[in-house]
């Protein structure tokens, strides 16, 4: 899988299943962890290349049981519009 995803993130096509010809993709990719992606990344299970691909704009939220949900909400609002304001630029 990681390596499907990385190759539409640099050629910006894909092929359905069964299908033969390539189509063009823009696409953006919202993801997260709970793993600690730097170790998967050196025992070789997450690709370095990958990472580099997806990680554009990071956003560090804390666990709940060590923030209040308030503050949570807000930080993701907060970078929903940070997000949106860089994409105007």
């Amino acid at each position: 899988m990681q390596v499907k995803l990385l190759r539409v993130t640099q050629e910006k096509k894909i092929e359905r299943v069964g299908g033969n010809q390539e189509i063009d993709v823009d696409v953006r990719i919202i993801s997260a962890t709970n793993q600690p992606i730097n170790e998967k990344i050196s025992r070789g299970e997450f690709r370095l290349e990958l990472y580099y691909r997806l990680n554009v704009v990071p956003i560090h939220i804390p666990p709940c049981e060590r923030e209040s949900m308030t503050f949570q909400f807000s930080l993701i609002s907060l970078s929903t519009a940070s997000i949106v304001n860089l994409e105007k630029t």
